[in-house]
Parts: structure tokens; C-alpha cells; sequence
């Protein structure tokens, strides 16, 4: 089948995308910026573009059997209502001159609130829109969704449990049903496989409903092993800071929203999904474990030059898989580097900067040198190699860094040269 997926580059079109195109469907992956163009695939088709504009979407959709809609503003930024209720409508009526067989609309149970904040008023205004299309639809109200131990409402928990003590907002008590992006992107596949009938609205969670205090605990259990300390902040300054930081900040920490989200009541029933599709997701305990088994996993050699090269950005599987063919090809992969490097970028730069002096023709330099042949390949290094338009202040500021970080560099690659066996097994 041919699915058109909009937010295609979000943290579940990330993981949904591929799981398509494993299923043997061809997907047209609409997203808003070149470096999110992430890989190639003989079935995907990546295509710029925005919701708002229609008259490209009519152009970019034509053809498909399917939309899967996940294009959203979810942190109360000013243009929230022309994505999600403007972006909406234009994708429906897109859809509707397509002749598209059916609409996946990926909403939240946040429209479910009394006091729903933006995030949950205007995607309740899209689903309305979407509930009112000749399409049919299936539209699902998901609970909390989580991917990893670095982005979603779990990376921010994981990020904060680090500390000695853990600001939340309000009493922790409001339940969800957390749920894992890869069972999410698995019902959306469920869903294209069922005929679609008029419009349908599911609940969709996990099997475990717990209280936010609950979650906090599982995430720092299992992303630092553990105890949470939770300090609950009052309701009314939680807003005030969360104005303060929108005033003061792009991407602020906290919005009304999350606020609205994280203390209001509603239940989540998915039994009537599970039942219609035959429907397992795994449980809070399964699904946290599961990501940090692949967070391991992705702090070995491969992603962590990788990463390294792409100066910390998130690397692909799909040229993981192309640094290890080249690795192989090339008869580096036997030689592999010690964990200590792999697991810290700043020793790993260490090594790299002192390396360039003492083993410019070892393993570890070609392997330096493979990587970043494969990252120039990326549409995102364009952010990272071309140069950009910076003033005289910026470029003395920028310079002044990069020297002291290229000293530091050095005298920490210095040290683990004179470190036994570093050297001589590494580069």
C-alpha cells in the first residue's frame, strides 16, 4: 500500500516509517527541514514541505491509499493552531480530492481534560475537522508516549532524576498509560490493515495505568538505578515559571500544557482497541527495559563515532550498518576500541585529537576517516560542514572556543597515550 505519513521526522514517525516499509508498503514521508531527511530506502520517498501549505500537499499526496497523520505542535508554540487545526484541515481536504481510502489521525487524551490547555483545545479542533470528512477515519487518543532516555516526557524525567532532588508540578497523583512508540507505530500498521467504516475513535495506552509520581520512580529506577526524590512544586507557580520561561526562552522546559497535562484526570480506556485489533502492547517494566537495552546497545563503537563525527547527532541504524560494512570491507573490525572511549565522547575526542599526531595512518584514524565519509553523506551535514553567516563577534567567540577545546583535547589525549596499553591497543 502507498502511505502518506506527515511529521514523519517526530519521535513516533521516526520509528513508524521504517516499520512500514519493513511491512512491504511504499511511504511518502512528508517532513520540514533537509536534515531530516534521514536515509534511503527503494520504497520511501522523503518530501519537503509543510501541512499549511495545501496546494503542496495536493501535488505530494496524490496517489496514496492512506494517511497517516502526525504532524503537531505539542508545547504551546504560537503557530500550534495553524498546524494542528489550519495543517489539519488542509490535510483532510487534500485527502478528500485524493481519494485517499482511509485517515489515521494520531491524537491525545489530553482533548479529554475540562482545562485542556492549546496543545489539547486544538487538536480537539482537529479531530472534530477530521470526524467531519467524507474520509474515512480512525482517529487515536494516545496517552503518554516514550521512545528513549533522551527526548518525550521520559527523557525530560530521565534527564532530571540525575538530580538530588526532582521538581514536579503538582501532586504526581494524575494516571496515565504510558506507552512505547514501537507498539504505537505497530497499531497504526493494525489500524491500515482493518477496513475503514465512517470515523472511529480509539483510547490508546499501555496495559499499566500509574500515577506520574509512579513513572518518575520507574524512569529513574531504570535509567540511573535509582530511588526518585520527588519535590512537588505548587500548581500556581508552576505556571508562573512556565510563563517566565516562555518569555524568555524558544524551547522552554516546561509550558502550560505539560502543566495542564501532568495534573488533570481522565481516564484512558483501550480495551476497545485492543479487542477490534487484536492488540498486545508491552508494559511500562518491559517497555523501559527495552530501551535500555538498546541504549546500550547504541554505546558501542559504531554509533558512538558516528556520533562523534556528527558532532553528537542522533545517527541512523541505517548508516550504522554502513560504517560496519565499510569497517569489515576494509579489515578494521577486528580491532575493536576499548569501551571506556566508545562510552564517553569527550575521552573519545581526547583520542582522536592526539592520534592525528602519533597514529595518523593507524586503525583508529581510518576508522575517523570512514565515519565522516559517511556523515557527509547525510543531508544533515550540511548543518554541520557549510559555513554560515555569523558576525565578527561570533566568529572571534567561536574561534576562542574551539581553541580551548582543541587544548583540553590534547592534554587529555596526552594523558591516555601515557596511560598502559590505550595507545597500543586503540589506534
Amino acid at each position: 500500500m502507498r502511505i502518506f505519513v506527515t511529521g514523519a521526522a517526530g519521535m513516533i514517525g521516526e520509528v513508524l516509517v521504517p516499520f512500514l516499509l519493513d511491512a512491504g508498503h511504499e511511504v511518502t514521508a512528508l517532513v520540514r527541514s533537509p536534515r531530516n531527511i534521514a536515509y534511503p530506502h527503494p520504497n520511501l520517498k522523503w518530501v519537503l514541505g509543510d501541512v499549511r501549505d495545501a496546494h503542496q500537499l495536493m501535488k505530494t499526496m496524490a496517489g496514496s491509499d492512506f494517511v497517516v497523520h502526525l504532524a503537531a505542535r505539542k508545547a504551546d508554540e504560537p503557530d500550534s493552531h495553524d498546524i494542528n487545526v489550519v495543517g489539519t484541515k488542509n490535510v483532510v481536504e487534500v485527502a478528500e480530492k485524493c481519494a485517499v481510502r482511509g485517515i489515521i489521525h494520531i491524537s491525545t487524551i489530553s482533548t479529554k481534560f475540562l482545562n485542556r490547555g492549546t496543545y489539547g483545545r486544538t487538536k480537539q479542533e482537529a479531530d472534530e475537522i477530521v470526524i467531519g470528512s467524507t474520509v474515512p477515519s480512525v482517529i487515536l487518543k494516545l496517552s503518554v508516549v516514550y521512545r528513549d532516555f533522551s527526548s518525550g516526557i521520559v527523557g525530560s524525567m530521565a534527564r532530571f532524576t540525575k538530580l538530588p532532588f526532582v521538581p514536579l508540578v503538582g501532586s504526581g497523583k494524575a494516571t496515565s498509560r504510558p506507552i512505547i512508540t514501537e507498539d504505537v507505530a505497530r497499531a497504526i500498521a493494525c489500524v491500515i490493515q482493518k477496513p475503514f467504516v465512517g470515523s472511529a475513535q480509539y483510547e490508546l495506552g499501555g496495559p499499566d495505568e500509574v500515577t506520574l509520581n509512579e513513572l518518575v520512580d520507574a524512569v529513574a529506577f531504570e535509567a540511573h538505578g535509582k530511588c526518585a526524590r520527588i519535590m512537588h512544586i505548587p500548581i500556581p507557580v508552576g505556571f508562573f515559571l512556565a510563563r517566565v520561561f516562555s518569555l524568555i526562552l524558544s524551547r522552554p522546559p516546561i509550558t502550560a500544557s505539560n502543566i495542564v497535562g501532568m495534573n488533570e484526570v481522565a481516564s484512558v480506556d483501550p480495551e476497545p482497541f485492543f479487542v477490534r485489533y487484536d492488540f498486545h502492547p508491552r508494559s511500562l517494566e518491559s517497555g523501559l527495559a527495552h530501551i535500555k537495552k538498546t541504549e546500550r546497545q547504541s554505546e558501542g563503537e559504531s554509533k558512538s563515532i558516528l556520533q562523534y563525527v556528527s558532532s553528537g547527532r542522533k545517527v541512523h541504524d541505517f548508516y550504522v550498518h554502513m560504517y560496519e560494512k565499510a569497517i569489515t570491507r576494509n579489515g578494521l573490525h577486528t580491532n575493536t576500541l576499548d569501551a571506556r572511549l566508545t562510552r564517553n565522547q569527550v575521552l573519545l575526542g581526547a583520542f582522536d585529537a592526539v592520534t592525528k599526531f602519533t597514529s595518523p595512518r593507524g586503525v583508529f584514524q581510518k576508522k575517523m576517516l570512514i565515519a565522516a565519509a559517511i556523515v557527509e553523506s547525510t543531508p544533515a551535514s550540511s548543518d554541520i560542514f557549510l559555513p554560515k553567516s555569523r558576525s565578527f563577534f561570533s566568529i572571534v567567540l567561536t574561534s576562542v572556543r574551539i581553541g580551548i577545546l582543541s587544548a583540553c583535547k590534547l592534554v587529555v589525549g596526552i594523558i591516555l597515550f601515557c596511560l598502559p596499553g590505550v595507545h597500543s591497543k586503540n589506534a
